[in-house]
């Protein structure tokens, strides 16, 4: 469950069914708990990602998406 953190109340949110195959895989892989967040923070003092952190991965995985559909369209091109 997300739980908002201001307000503490639940957020209902809908995932793909390749998304929650992802997750379901990830949870089962790591021996993660009910009670585990599902991404830990790397740093000891803080249990979970801080929204910093979690901005600099998505970042990093847009980009990385990026390049890659650049990397194809630049093949392509020039195939």
């Amino acid at each position: 469950m997300v739980m908002q953190q201001k307000t503490s109340q639940p957020v209902q949110f809908e995932i793909t069914e390749g998304t929650g195959d992802s997750v379901a895989e990830l949870i089962s892989d790591s021996g993660a708990l009910g009670s585990d967040y599902l991404f830990s923070s790397r740093l000891s003092a803080s249990p979970h990602l801080s929204t910093r952190q979690y901005a600099r991965i998505v970042e990093q995985w847009v980009t990385e998406e990026l390049m890659l559909h650049l990397l194809f369209f630049q093949i392509q091109r020039y195939s």
